[in-house]
């Protein structure tokens, strides 16, 4: 999974893992998550929303399963 970097406050990069559907997300306070059962659809939409923070917390917040990672 490469990173992409994203302007957000609250995201600090993403990456996507296609085998896996599995969306790794790094915020910008130091935690890590991983997202499970994500599409590439979602993936494609929270790096082109124009507000990525906005996009993760009403469309994936809450609504996938997720493992912390790292720390």
């Amino acid at each position: 999974m490469n990173p992409i970097s994203l302007k957000s406050s609250i995201i600090a990069s993403v990456a996507y893992d296609e085998r896996k559907n599995e969306l790794q997300i790094k915020f910008v306070h130091g935690s890590e998550h991983v997202y499970k059962e994500i599409s590439f659809d979602v993936f494609n939409a929270l790096v082109k929303a124009s507000s990525p923070g906005k996009y993760y917390l009403k469309n994936i917040r809450g609504k996938y399963e997720y493992e912390k990672v790292g720390l």
